[in-house]
């Protein structure tokens, strides 16, 4: 069988000691469209422009950190603990023992959705009046439209790689080996891309419904405030909308199940959780789905005291 093989050139350009990776590119340009959903989302929602800039400060900060340190603690402690210096710096030591510039290898993604929820927590402390929920809603359905583009340039660097595969679309990633395997990385990036647009245009549609509804219950409490004398027939409106953190909730349920089961078509990217009957990726998906779950239960149906 003909597999689709695969060897880009992982840089567009080199210029003396600097290269210009699609790794890196395609990351910017992830960071941008989903930081223009958040800040278009933000704007309408109400968020002053002044505190969307120390929101976007933060949440860069935060899923960078979290997706960093997530990596060296889960994925590769035992060369970081004992490089320490490298976890933070762009740097790694060569055969001669001297430090160059290398760029950053490893980002969890896990940790970088645990570090953006950090940062709203941080936010939420600076700025006490805002409200917490409908910001990790919109910040939430941005995740997955940054996911996708991470995963094409994971595809682009040959990294994050499948199992063995016969299917027709396996991909031979001959950087690495002659082996067809599953290009996992594009399923993800699919997964998160659709995931993003139907999120997204939910999102918009319950939005438009919540307004409507608030526009007719203020167009009834005019009707009976009216001391006309005439009886008017009061507007029912149609009950669609849902509370603030049930996006937050999907996301945090939706991305974790799906990476649970494609887990299994992924090589194990640690020694040390060889003989563990799930692996890290599995294992760091469990706790998050508990948890959406739990906020899902709690915001949507909890009626006791305000939880923004």
């Amino acid at each position: 069988m003909n597999y689709i093989v695969w060897n880009p050139n992982i840089e567009i350009f080199h210029i003396g000691g600097f290269s210009l990776l699609w790794y890196g590119v395609l990351f910017a340009i992830g960071l941008v469209a989903a930081g223009s959903y958040v800040y278009k989302q933000s704007l309408r929602a109400g968020l002053a422009e002044r505190r969307f800039n120390v929101l976007v400060l933060l949440l860069f900060a935060g899923i960078f950190l979290g997706a960093r340190l997530c990596h060296c603690v889960f994925y590769d402690p035992q060369y970081f603990f004992s490089h320490p210096l490298e976890i933070f710096l762009p740097i790694t030591k060569n055969a001669a023992g001297n430090y160059y510039f290398c760029g950053y290898h490893g980002l969890a993604s896990h940790g970088g959705g645990v570090g953006a929820i950090v940062a709203i927590l941080i936010f939420k402390l600076m700025y006490r009046d805002e409200k917490l929920l409908p910001i990790l809603d919109i910040v939430a359905i941005a995740t997955p439209l940054l996911g996708g583009f991470i995963r094409i340039g994971n595809f682009f660097n040959s990294e994050i790689l499948g199992t063995e595969s016969s299917l027709p679309w396996a991909v031979i990633f001959s950087s690495v080996d002659d082996v067809p395997r599953h290009p996992v990385q594009i399923y993800e990036a699919i997964f998160y891309f659709l995931l993003f647009f139907v999120l997204a245009a939910a999102y918009r549609t319950f939005s438009q419904n919540s307004n409507e509804e608030k526009i007719i219950n203020s167009l009834n409490d005019a009707s009976i405030a009216d001391v006309s004398g005439k009886n008017k027939e009061k507007i029912t409106p149609v009950h669609c909308s849902v509370k603030p953190g049930f996006w937050f909730s999907m996301v945090m349920i939706t991305i974790p199940i799906f990476r649970f089961f494609v887990e299994f078509c992924k090589m194990e990217q640690i020694n040390y959780a060889a003989n563990l009957p799930l692996n890290m990726g599995q294992l760091l998906s469990i706790p998050l789905f508990l948890c959406g779950l739990f906020l899902l239960i709690i915001t949507q149906f909890f009626k006791g005291k305000n939880l923004h």
